[in-house]
């Protein structure tokens, strides 16, 4: 692909970082959470964020629909011009 025919993806949102980590029903109640859900840290739930931190097995996922989307649009930009 030659300069002229570059092309580019500028995203503007606010970056959201997902967590992945297990956890019991008896926790997620305890902080009176749903499973499968969207939870916003707050003064109610931020020790849940402290418990899921302290998890051998945590995973932080960079997300949000910005980023998403920018992901999507950089796997078919690159798959397209192969």
């Amino acid at each position: 692909m030659d300069s002229q025919s570059k092309k580019y993806i500028v995203g503007l949102g606010n970056p959201i970082i997902d967590i992945s980590a297990n956890t019991d029903a008896e926790t997620i109640q305890k902080y009176g959470l749903s499973f499968g859900g969207t939870v916003f840290a707050n003064d109610e739930n931020i020790g849940f964020y402290d418990l899921l931190e302290a998890q051998p097995d945590v995973i932080y996922i960079p997300g949000g629909s910005v980023t998403n989307s920018i992901r999507v649009a950089n796997v078919q930009i690159n798959f397209n011009c192969k």
